[in-house]
């Protein structure tokens, strides 16, 4: 009988985790893509969704516990297989946006909704590792439950890997709802038949689990800081890779992957012959990052450099965990905790940093901070010096203080470079400390505390930085050449516009950056406005500084659609930027996500331009087939798209391409690099879609080439980052 089979049982209790954890990390990625255009498109969407996933795990944690403290396993089976059916009235999962308002809490709105739409579904999911574990225990004594949980993240990492790969550029989300479904049937059965498997063997027994010692409230504390560092590091990290490309699966799968991966090897034997070099890694490549990750840019390259570092301490923290976990009697008390400090971390990246933060340093504090978890028995033994905690204290002054005398001191482009000198100088010191004094990682933490600390303090010195903020959507700055002639809004790490501050006041300024005269954008509205002698009305998705509204004429209307509040706020300050006050169209801000705000609005327009971005990352909602499709329902037969598709790691034109010859539209595209003839002007990269023969003609004649490379198609149900990658 397979009943009787204990290889078997073991099989179906591993089955059953497996299959839960592959899905439940199947609908994240999921998930997120859906809920992406409702919020805007921008990075920390995903981080939002990650706290959420989090608190469901949570709750599923609760849940676990609660029923582990019933006597008899038959009433825990026919609960939780009540609750069970109870989560399959919300299958399949819902794949349509929702209606969400996103300048107004969007992360409790985030939460709110995968609570509403798919909580009681990953509730339900994730309750079974730790339940299973627990039952699996009672069934099996003398085994050692938590390899199990080894599989469990297998199955996770499985589940995150194949919707990238496979599923996303193979499948439509609502297909993929439907296979979703089915793969729960199955679940469902893998799980009824190892709690029926779990029922029978302890037929006979009432007992539960008996711990022999009770856990101390230290103890569990350390389980939840532990958890709560390494969520923190993913959720920090994650936004760290996805701000300055796009905020996709493909993209968040990276950390998440190796997040889980530290976890399957935590939870397996071999362990002990990573944790060497986890440590060495852990320890001396922090202090590099914390102090040259404000000198680098976060390229490419310098992400891939720090993955590693990523990895050791994520493996840093989950091998600190393993080695702390409890008997099996403690195991849901243990999951919890884990659960618990990961809700506390994702919360904290997602709702408190933006608040507390006018950048984003919360991942290098929350590295330093991973110091702490190197285990006693792995430090030399150094001598302690004298007043060892007086010195992080002088460190921070010295920062302080260098950091304000240069600033004030010396020219910018000088400050900057004994800036440089003076922080790989702070570097040097920090390795000297970690490499000397081991044996307290406090007093090493506290020392690269007050360096990132110091030099987030120090950058409040800079006189050419005028307005420095951080919300929901994205990390904003405006500042000033070392003449105070030329303020730039930078969002993130990407230039979002630019003005001469020193010519005539009141007179129309001289649209810069991407938006000059002479630079393809310009060139494109000059021409357009060539058969619209009356003049036009414009429709603009994206803000930035209001350059583009430099490009108009007199007697001429532009419509803004703009979703962050604060690039509103500081496009019409006039201390920062002069374009929507002195420009002479009529100009109108409009705030909301714009596809959702253009389909309310049933405007016209004879142009429109797509310039909305975070940074480099790209919200794809804004370019889908369905998206342009919409905007040439609101445009003039002969009417113009304009789109700006500068980017340094994809290939924007080769989708609007595939739009083209989707919806019979003529395109051309032109690059211009900035050349030297104009200061303030950038390189730039434009596409033109329009219907109109004449227009592209007289584009051609300008420079501007039809796209090359492979067309590609991309829906608001299917879309791949990786089939325009350079």
């Amino acid at each position: 009988m397979l009943f009787l089979n204990s290889g078997m049982r073991s099989l179906s209790y591993g089955a059953a985790i497996f299959f839960s954890a592959a899905l439940l990390f199947w609908i994240q990625p999921l998930i997120g893509k859906v809920l992406l255009p409702a919020l805007g498109g921008g990075a920390s969407v995903w981080i939002a969704c990650l706290a959420a996933f989090q608190l469901a795990l949570l709750i599923g944690y609760l849940w676990s516990a609660a029923l582990a403290k019933l006597p008899q396993l038959w009433m825990q089976c026919i609960l939780h297989a009540a609750v069970v059916s109870c989560a399959f009235w919300q299958l399949p999962p819902q794949t349509d946006w929702p209606q969400i308002t996103a300048s107004h809490a969007p992360v409790l709105e985030t939460w709110r909704h995968i609570g509403l739409r798919y909580g009681l579904l990953l509730a339900v999911l994730a309750t079974t590792s730790p339940l299973l574990q627990h039952w699996y225990a009672r069934s099996f004594p003398q085994r050692d439950p938590y390899f199990l949980y080894a599989a469990s993240n297998a199955g996770s990492l499985i589940g995150l890997l194949i919707f990238p790969f496979y599923l996303e550029p193979s499948l439509a989300l609502p297909i993929q709802a439907t296979l979703w479904s089915a793969g729960a049937v199955a679940f469902a059965a893998f799980l009824a038949l190892a709690g029926v498997q779990s029922m029978r063997s302890n037929a006979s027994s009432t007992d539960t689990l008996k711990p022999g010692t009770s856990i101390a409230w230290p103890q569990a504390l350390r389980w939840v800081g532990f958890s709560f560092l390494a969520a923190s590091l993913l959720s920090g990290f994650t936004e760290y890779l996805s701000r300055d490309i796009a905020p996709v699966p493909m993209l968040w799968i990276i950390p998440l992957g190796l997040y889980l991966l530290g976890f399957i090897l935590a939870f397996s034997g071999d362990r002990w012959k990573l944790l060497p070099w986890m440590h060495r890694i852990t320890r001396y490549f922090t202090p590099v990052f914390i102090i040259t990750a404000s000198l680098l840019p976060s390229d490419l390259l310098m992400i891939a450099l720090w993955l590693p570092l990523f990895f050791a301490c994520c493996c840093t923290l989950l091998f600190r965990l393993r080695l702390e976990a409890p008997e099996a009697g403690h195991l849901t008390i243990f999951y919890l905790c884990l659960a618990l400090g990961g809700v506390l971390g994702g919360g904290f990246n997602a709702m408190l940093a933006p608040i507390l933060f006018n950048g984003t340093p919360e991942f290098s504090l929350v590295l330093a901070l991973s110091l702490l978890a190197l285990p006693k028995e792995t430090q030399d033994k150094a001598p302690v010096p004298e007043f060892r905690w007086l010195w992080p204290a002088v460190l921070l002054l010295i920062i302080v203080c260098m950091e304000w005398l240069l600033r004030n001191t010396l020219q910018p482009y000088l400050a900057d470079n004994w800036l440089m000198g003076f922080r790989l100088g702070v570097l040097f010191l920090s390795l000297k400390w970690c490499m000397e004094y081991r044996r307290v990682p406090a007093q090493c933490v506290a020392m690269l505390l007050a360096a990132c600390i110091g030099m987030q303090i120090g950058i409040c010195f800079d006189q050419n930085i005028l307005f420095r903020a951080r919300n929901f959507y994205g990390a904003l700055k405006v500042s000033q050449d070392w003449q105070g002639s030329f303020h730039t809004l930078q969002h993130g790490t990407t230039s979002h516009g630019k003005q001469n501050m020193t010519e005539t006041e009141g007179a129309a300024p001289t649209p810069l950056s991407y938006y000059h005269f002479s630079g393809p954008a310009g060139e494109a509205v000059a021409l357009f406005r060539e058969s619209k002698p009356s003049g036009m009305r414009a429709g603009i998705i994206g803000l930035g500084a209001g350059s583009m509204n430099c490009l108009m004429k007199a007697g001429e209307s532009v419509d803004f659609y703009e979703i962050d509040p604060m690039v509103i706020r500081v496009a019409g300050d006039p201390r920062y930027f002069t374009y929507l006050r002195d420009c002479p169209p009529k100009t109108r801000v409009i705030e909301g996500d714009a596809r959702r705000m253009l389909a309310e609005s049933g405007a016209h327009y004879d142009m429109m331009a797509l310039d909305a971005f975070s940074s480099d990352a790209i919200p794809i909602h804004l370019l889908t087939r369905e998206a342009v499709t919409l905007y040439l329902s609101l445009l003039a037969e002969d009417g113009m798209l304009l789109v700006h598709v500068s980017n340094r790691y994809l290939s924007l034109p080769r989708v609007l391409n595939g739009h083209a010859s989707a919806l019979s539209l003529k395109i051309v595209e032109r690059f211009d690099n900035g050349g030297n003839s104009v200061k303030g002007k950038e390189a730039s990269h434009w596409v033109v879609l329009t219907r109109s023969e004449a227009l592209i003609a007289k584009l051609k004649e300008r420079g501007w080439v039809l796209p090359g490379g492979e067309a590609v198609d991309w829906t608001d149900t299917h879309s791949a980052l990786w089939s325009i990658w350079r």
